[in-house]
């Protein structure tokens, strides 16, 4: 589900002072995270609980455009157009591309990959009619 990591695990806060605990958290589902952080004070017999709350997201990955125009194309031969994908997160992105239909005209060149945080991708689709 999630695990977190504090960057200070123990030590002391002087009198009339804080202390900034920096708490990093890494998920591994897509969903809404509640899980218990104990924080345990010398002198108290049972630790103070807080409960971390977080909306785990995916990447965010946006398309150049919604859709492909070929206009008019000669049967039996390749015409190739290209959309951009991007990778808008500050994490790794996993894509696979590909048509409605197994047998299809259309072929996707680059079906699968990986785009690095603020990454774009240039993907060919290609075009092959086989019929008027």
């Amino acid at each position: 589900m999630a695990g977190y990591e504090a960057d200070i695990q123990s030590g002391i806060i002087e009198p009339h002072s804080t202390q900034v605990v920096k708490i990093s958290l890494k998920t591994e589902i897509l969903h809404s995270i509640r899980i218990p952080l104990f924080i345990k004070l010398e002198g108290k017999p049972i630790p103070v609980m807080l409960t971390i709350v977080a909306m785990s997201i995916g990447p965010i990955v946006a398309v150049d455009r919604n859709e492909i125009d070929y206009n008019n194309v000669e049967v039996l031969r390749d015409y190739t157009e290209k959309i951009k994908i991007s990778n808008k997160s500050q994490i790794d992105a996993e894509y696979t591309a590909f048509t409605k239909n197994k047998e299809s005209i259309w072929k996707v060149v680059q079906r699968h990959g990986i785009l690095k945080p603020n990454e774009d991708k240039v993907v060919d689709i290609v075009c092959n009619a086989d019929e008027v």
